[in-house]
Formats: C-alpha cells, sequence, structure tokens
C-alpha cells in the first residue's frame, strides 16, 4: 500500500466515492423480474448490474448493445443464448461474455425459473429498465406488456444505446 501512496500517478478521484447498495430497484421487464443492484448513478457511469429471474418458457428479443459489453452468469436453472448464429447453453455457474454490436437474445426453454446476474460495461441498459420497466415488488406472473406500453421503447432503448431486432420495442 505504501507503494501506492509514494506513486505520483495514484490518485483517487474525489468525486468516486464507494457505494453501499442494500435495496436493489425491482421491475418487470419483458416478461422477466430485474433486480438493478448496480446503476449508473451508483458506479458514476463505469458498469451496472443486474440479477434478472427469466421465468420458463420465455424469450428475451433479439437485440444488441452499441455501447455497452454484456457478461452472463447464470446462477440457477438452463438458458439457451443464440449469439450471432451459434447457440450457447449455460448451466448453473457458466458464463458467457458478449462484446458490444454483438446480436443475441436469451432463451429459457425449461421448466423452471432461471435465475443470472447480468453485467455491462456501462450502465445504459439499466437506465432502460428502470424508465421503462413497471416496478415489481413480487414475483406473480409477469404479463408481456402491451403494445401502448412500449410504445416508448424503441426511442429509449436506441437513445441508451440498446437496437432491438426484433419484437416491439423494434425500430420501424
Amino acid at each position: 500500500m505504501n507503494q501506492l501512496h509514494n506513486n505520483p500517478h495514484f490518485k483517487i478521484p474525489k468525486e468516486k466515492t464507494m457505494q453501499h447498495v442494500t435495496n436493489p430497484g425491482r421491475y418487470a421487464f419483458l416478461s422477466t423480474i430485474m433486480d438493478i443492484h448496480l446503476s449508473t448513478k451508483q458506479s458514476i457511469g463505469g458498469y451496472s448490474i443486474i440479477e434478472a429471474f427469466m421465468q420458463s418458457g420465455t424469450e428475451s428479443f433479439s437485440h444488441l448493445h452499441c455501447t455497452e459489453d454484456e457478461t452472463i452468469h447464470l446462477l440457477e436453472g438452463e438458458v439457451r443464448v443464440n449469439v450471432g448464429s451459434a447457440i450457447i447453453v449455460l448451466s448453473p455457474g457458466q458464463s458467457l461474455f458478449i462484446p458490444r454490436n454483438t446480436p443475441h437474445n436469451i432463451v429459457n426453454s425449461e421448466n423452471e425459473t432461471a435465475r443470472m446476474f447480468l453485467f455491462y460495461s456501462g450502465a445504459s441498459f439499466a437506465e432502460l429498465v428502470g424508465v421503462t420497466g413497471q416496478p415489481a415488488d413480487s414475483f406473480g406472473t409477469i404479463a408481456t406488456p402491451i403494445i401502448s406500453e412500449t410504445d416508448k421503447m424503441p426511442y429509449l432503448a436506441k437513445k441508451s444505446g440498446l437496437i432491438y431486432l426484433n419484437g416491439p420495442a423494434q425500430l420501424s
């Protein structure tokens, strides 16, 4: 530690302070419950962490992130991730890194909820979930939002660097 303090290049920026997040925001977002454990405000735009609970028999829309890389770490269940032309099956304890600008979607065709951590090298997706998701208190049945509820998603998604390739949030 003394070496760091004696190093003239080592400086702790005053604007970056430690953040202790004890109560994540919980949202129902396109048929998945998402707990935002770390967002833009807490990480000062550096990265975000979301815990996702994907219901049995659901599939995310095909999309890509223009401004951030994504890492999926599966905790429970089994999911299939379609990444470009590859199909990767994740089991508990396995992770997958998806570089920005790579088309992908996640499919849970199993009979149980899949639980995973989603790590982003930016915080745009967490912001999109917080703005367009519906606050959720429990894990009751999550209905897919009707089109009128997702009218603002194409604009907000594009603004946050997310491009949907299919589904109600697809740009025309």
